[in-house]
């Protein structure tokens, strides 16, 4: 499979869902239930509006874009934040995988390693080996000089991280694949185009 690149992320509206499957069984007698959680399959799928293209020009690349998809064959990455989260200059990589719900990652440049700095919130989202993980508290800098952080984190990983990989903090994406092997788009007088994508994360 390949990786396509959007031709731009001028989303007006998103909405994201994130399904967590677990198996449920309740008594007919009692009404009570008993609940397993099933480990690993997470995962996120959204529906992103984008804005009204006006002219066929500047909807030839969509074209493109649908076109090298090939309905679900192929994967394309998405922003799954609003706005940037962190100064673009700070970067980040994997330095050791503790568990499947938290990693310590190495903070750089130097400039940016002060310890108990708060790099983000809770809630918020990273990006780590094309699975986005949401915090579950803090992320804050530690260690000698606040070289390392770390990330605690659901869903769980999917799989482990190899050490050295890097830590999307700036702009974190997913990985996705469209939900439906049909790409669909509308066009209204005074060639205004229109149209969503239905797509969840691909692994």
């Amino acid at each position: 499979m390949a990786i396509i690149p959007l031709p731009d992320i001028a989303f007006r509206s998103v909405k994201y869902r994130l399904q967590a499957p677990a198996q449920v069984n309740r008594s007919a007698w009692t009404g009570a239930r008993q609940v397993m959680g099933l480990p690993g399959p997470t995962r996120l799928s959204l529906t992103a509006e984008h804005v009204p293209i006006r002219g066929e020009e500047r909807m030839l690349a969509w074209r493109a874009f649908f076109a090298r998809l090939s309905g679900q064959v192929h994967t394309f990455r998405i922003p799954v934040t609003e706005r940037a989260q962190i100064d673009a200059e700070i970067t980040a990589v994997v330095a050791a995988v503790p568990s499947a719900s938290s990693i310590t990652i190495t903070v750089g440049p130097a400039d940016f390693r002060t310890t108990n700095r708060r790099l983000l919130r809770a809630g918020q989202i990273i990006t780590v080996a094309d699975q986005p993980l949401i915090l579950a508290a803090d992320l804050m800098t530690g260690g000698a000089g606040g070289v390392t952080a770390t990330a605690d984190f659901r869903p769980l990983l999917r799989r482990s991280p190899t050490i050295g990989a890097p830590v999307v903090l700036h702009r974190p994406t997913a990985l996705v694949a469209l939900d439906s092997d049909v790409s669909e788009w509308g066009v209204d007088p005074g060639q205004l185009y229109s149209f969503s994508i239905e797509a969840s994360e691909a692994f």
